[in-house]
């Protein structure tokens, strides 16, 4: 592969993804985990594992990048081009339920993909609540409104009240 194929597939890659594969060395072959710090320290505060992984499979299948060993990618260069057709990655998209992790067992990776997996559903449950305090508001100014209605209502019926003692008394 040239040096302007390489560069005419960089240029179709969105915003997030170019980022990644800046990230991504050209001679030495890294982990996500490495491609993730990198980011960060290029001022990509807090990458998502997931879309980080989905785009290095992304450009693995379109052959801007290599994984010449498994986990481990690299940048194509002109003169470490694969001659073959890329075969994508394949993540499980069910993978089976957590382990507990041990203090022997857990590796960064997992523990990242466990955190990532809590503040998605802290994300979440935020969402609702957010949404419930919204309902909330809403009733609340439905019930100054009602309050508001009803005291008017009934400064009136005392005023009707009083024309009709002032009537009676005379």
């Amino acid at each position: 592969m040239n040096q302007a194929k390489i560069d005419r597939k960089v240029n179709s890659l969105n915003g997030i993804a170019r980022k990644v594969f800046e990230a991504v060395p050209k001679q030495e072959s890294w982990t996500i985990n490495q491609v993730m710090q990198e980011m960060k320290r290029c001022g990509s505060p807090n990458p998502d594992r997931h879309v980080v992984a989905g785009s290095l499979n992304h450009m693995l299948a379109n052959g801007i990048v290599i994984e010449p060993m498994p986990g481990a990618f690299r940048q194509v260069t002109p003169g470490n081009a694969p001659t073959h057709d890329p075969v994508p990655t394949v993540v499980d998209q069910n993978p089976p339920p957590a382990k507990p992790a041990t203090a022997k067992s857990a590796d960064n990776g997992d523990l990242l993909d466990r955190f990532a997996r809590i503040s998605s559903k802290l994300n979440s449950i935020a969402a609702q609540m957010k949404d419930v305090v919204d309902e909330v508001g809403s009733i609340s100014l439905e019930a100054i409104e009602a309050i508001e209605s009803a005291e008017k209502k009934t400064g009136q019926l005392k005023q009707l009240q009083e024309l009709l003692k002032g009537l009676t008394n005379e």
